[in-house]
């Protein structure tokens, strides 16, 4: 699809030596065609159609994001008619919903990008900022209707909210908390439930190494390391602990220690401990040595791909981002129950994104050198009612695994706790 009023040199005022770029009066997006999806990759994990690698298929990834992030940059405006953009390897094109007109700044973009890439503009019930607002003002119900709360997601199509519930949908209560915004109920099974080395790795850690609390079971992931408060430090999952809590590595031992959580904030389940790390992340299996350096952060879209590298499901990719950044209840312990924000939600093909023991981990992408990583997110959650056969050491009876989770957004959690991410290069 393409514009109605097609975007052309034609118009074009030449003055001198100069060509201005004039553009239509208006240009209204397309009808959406029904039954609009984020493709999957192949649930044999082989490599899509098209493109003769994996690391082919992240590089092209990597143009295609950076393209879309120029539509979405082009009208910074407080009313801006942006909805959702949807950049897809596997499409090798770019979807963008948008209510109302394209402004000319929008439309001068989607020019210079037409010229190198397939884009199809659709027109949008809802912008993003009235599609925010309204899960603003749903987060805010009370009472039993907010108790079977279990994610708000604004849909990448400006159709609305998603709103997943636990039980009886209130849907008088929702649809007036959303003020005119569309929502879309579904009943999932329970509120998000966290991912409870690798196997022992040691000063200066690696983000996806195991760690735990000495002569306690539980187990999570280290997340990416950061300078905070001019010193290394490495990040992981709120859940996993408390401030104070002494953490060690897969060792377990005296020795083992790693240093203390020295912050904790349940808004974006997201912890610091104070422990030695570096720009490096574990790639591979329970077991492994291996690492890649970390060079960037990665802005991901729906429809992107990804890898999660989780301390006991080792690293699996193909991850289909489904969703912009929502809101979720995550419960944990049993019975507790806390919202986590710009969490950004993943699909496995076939078989888990992660599982319990990965919680803490990196999400990351690959950089337009595959040897080299870029972060994305940090794991906090699987998606009730998503649950999968397990990869990794432990695979039994004692795990979960999920075909779909959370994992939240690196860029807050940097800015949150005024960190820098700690890459090859510091």
């Amino acid at each position: 699809m393409r514009l109605r009023h097609a975007i052309t040199m034609a118009a074009a005022a030449i003055i001198g030596a100069s060509v201005v770029w004039v553009p239509p009066a208006t240009a209204v997006p397309d009808p959406a065609p029904a039954g609009q999806l984020i493709p999957m990759p192949p649930a044999d994990g082989s490599v899509p159609a098209g493109f003769a690698s994996w690391d082919e298929v992240y590089a092209y990834q990597l143009g295609l994001n950076a393209a879309a992030h120029r539509l979405t940059d082009a009208d910074p405006s407080a009313d801006s008619g942006f909805a959702g953009v949807v950049a897809s390897p596997l499409k090798r094109s770019i979807q963008l919903w948008w209510k109302g007109p394209l402004p000319s700044s929008v439309q001068r973009v989607l020019a210079e990008v037409r010229s190198s890439i397939h884009v199809d503009v659709y027109a949008a019930k809802h912008s993003a900022a009235e599609t925010r607002a309204a899960i603003d003002r749903i987060s805010k119900i009370a009472g039993s209707a907010a108790d079977g709360l279990a994610s708000l997601e604004p849909r990448f199509d400006g159709g609305g909210v998603r709103v997943s519930v636990t039980g009886d949908a209130p849907a008088a209560e929702l649809t007036a908390a959303a003020g005119g915004v569309a929502v879309e109920t579904v009943r999932v099974a329970g509120k998000q439930r966290p991912t409870a080395p690798r196997y022992n790795d040691s000063p200066r850690y690696y983000a996806g190494g195991q760690w735990g609390v000495r002569n306690r079971s539980t187990f999570c992931s280290t997340g990416f390391g950061v300078l905070h408060g001019g010193v290394s430090r490495l990040l992981s999952a709120g859940h996993c602990g408390y401030v104070g809590m002494e953490a060690v590595d897969g060792g377990g031992l005296q020795s083992d220690v790693m240093g203390n959580v020295i912050r904790k904030y349940t808004g974006l389940d997201s912890m610091i401990i104070d422990a030695r790390s570096m720009g490096r992340m574990f790639d591979g299996n329970y077991y492994t040595t291996f690492y890649k350096p970390v060079v960037g952060t990665y802005d991901a879209v729906p429809g992107n791909l990804l890898c999660s590298s989780g301390a006991f499901s080792g690293t699996i990719c193909g991850l289909t981002v489904l969703s912009y950044a929502e809101q979720i209840r995550v419960e944990s312990p049993p019975g507790t129950v806390f919202t986590v924000y710009y969490a950004q939600r993943v699909r496995a093909a076939n078989g888990p994104v992660w599982g319990n023991g990965d919680s803490g981990g990196p999400v990351f992408g690959l950089a337009s050198n595959p040897a080299q990583v870029l972060a994305v997110g940090i794991i906090t959650s699987g998606v009730a009612g998503t649950d999968t056969w397990c990869q990794g050491v432990p695979a039994a009876g004692t795990r979960a695994c999920s075909q779909e989770g959370h994992y939240v957004r690196i860029q807050q959690i940097l800015g949150h706790w005024g960190a820098t991410l700690l890459t090859s290069s510091n």
